[in-house]
């Protein structure tokens, strides 16, 4: 499974450029039908950013957003991840009115933010930029790095642990303590390709 972790984030918009319409707050909301908006003659800028609570593994980053003017316009767009220092996974240019979800995927672990850049120039007339939402998707749990290595025929894999509880089937000590690998479903984003029947289905050993 996967969850959203901008709902319980915290946004912000301290380098944008333009009036405000509607709260910032509705860019974390979950409900796209609510707006933050920037506006203003010319050239708009917005840099919202959404700062997490405690760091976690991001796998897609989405905005529904809309942006433009009323005449010609010339637009630039990017999507950001910070984990210690900032990384650019997508960007764009917009030459029309543009309403629609924008997204980048992939494995990112120890994210503490994630952004939206994007400016827009229309001459001699108003520039919009808004936001419904701005969506950080990551895993349900957060695994750390087992020391286990395990090569599928393709790449090396990292095996993950979590605390020792008592419903993990396999356990080790590190030597610090004891861990737990838990056996999880299959087909999952974290899915090893490992299989192990537990005593009554098949599930696999999660990769990081």
């Amino acid at each position: 499974m996967s969850t959203n972790w901008s709902l319980t984030g915290t946004p912000t918009d301290t380098g944008g450029v333009g009036y405000t319409i509607g709260d910032i707050a509705n860019v974390k909301d979950n409900d796209t039908g609510t707006t933050y908006i920037r506006s203003l003659l010319q050239t708009v800028v917005m840099d919202l950013v959404i700062t997490f609570s405690v760091a976690h593994t991001i796998t897609q980053i989405v905005v529904n957003r809309i942006i433009g003017g009323l005449a010609g316009e010339a637009g630039t767009e990017y999507l950001d991840y910070y984990d210690g220092s900032w990384h650019q996974v997508a960007s764009a240019n917009t030459y029309q009115i543009t309403y629609s979800d924008w997204s980048a995927s992939g494995i990112w672990p120890g994210v503490t933010k994630i952004r939206y850049r994007s400016s827009c120039t229309t001459s001699g007339s108003w520039s919009t930029i808004g936001v419904s939402e701005l969506r950080g998707w990551g895993w349900d749990v957060e695994y750390v790095d087992s020391g286990i290595r395990i090569y599928n025929g393709a790449a090396v894999l990292t095996i993950g642990t979590l605390t020792d509880e008592s419903t993990h089937k396999v356990r080790f000590n590190t030597g610090a303590g004891i861990v737990g690998i838990p056996l999880i479903a299959t087909g999952g984003a974290n899915d090893s390709g490992i299989r192990i029947f537990d005593g009554a289905t098949v599930k696999t050993v999660p990769k990081i």
